[in-house]
């Protein structure tokens, strides 16, 4: 569950990782290097920068988001509970999202990255798209759109996998927004023991991978 306020700190959640990360490479990567294993992380950059950016964005992910699910900002109902920190809490926080999110997040200072002429990526991948051509502006940001949306559709796939084989099994309790009805798309939480009203979401038949009724009771 979140907020729609979420929406609004989305650009910043992508934008201060990839300006670190951009710092780090900038700083520590493309000067002139002395040593062997330097020149060959400056042979492959955007290797480099993307490695860079996973190792910063993960951490980056994983402290704000164990944060804001402390502050209940939004909570993971159902999770993997072996793989997550503070298992069966209100707090739980699943240990595989930083990540997995981290991946999705390292794009972004690709994306930003300029070689040495002054062109980003994003601009390089316009141009090899012969609609987007004679559009300078729009085309890149078509090309970044395009790249986000696919590692996006990974993203959810990975999620949506867990639904549909039933792992994410260990529930939020208590359940800590107690002025809306719970939410229990598979009736993990009512299994649980969790007190009711339930809500099963508009998404829980078929696409809960649980047959016509969710796997509810």
């Amino acid at each position: 569950m979140e907020p729609l306020v979420i929406f609004v700190g989305y650009p910043y959640f992508f934008l201060i990782p990839a300006w670190i990360s951009l710092g780090i490479y900038n700083r520590w990567f493309a000067p002139q290097a002395s040593s062997s294993f330097m020149r060959l992380l400056q042979g492959h950059p955007l290797a480099t920068l993307y490695l860079t950016g996973l190792v910063v964005c993960t951490v980056w992910d994983g402290v704000l988001e164990a944060l804001f699910v402390r502050m209940e900002i939004y909570s993971y109902t159902q999770v993997i509970g072996r793989l997550t920190f503070r298992s069966g809490t209100t707090w739980q926080f699943p240990l595989y999202e930083a990540p997995l999110f981290g991946i999705l997040l390292a794009c972004a200072p690709l994306l930003m990255w300029r070689d040495a002429s002054g062109c980003t990526d994003a601009t390089r991948l316009a141009r090899r798209w012969r609609l987007m051509q004679s559009r300078p502006n729009a085309g890149p940001a078509a090309a970044a759109f395009v790249v986000m949306l696919g590692v996006y559709v990974g993203y959810g796939m990975a999620y949506a996998g867990l639904r549909a084989t039933g792992s994410a099994s260990t529930v939020a309790r208590p359940w800590a927004y107690q002025d809306v009805k719970v939410y229990d798309p598979q009736g993990a939480y009512r299994r649980s023991g969790q007190l009711g009203p339930f809500f099963p979401g508009i998404w829980s038949g078929w696409e809960s991978g649980r047959g016509r009724r969710g796997g509810r009771p």
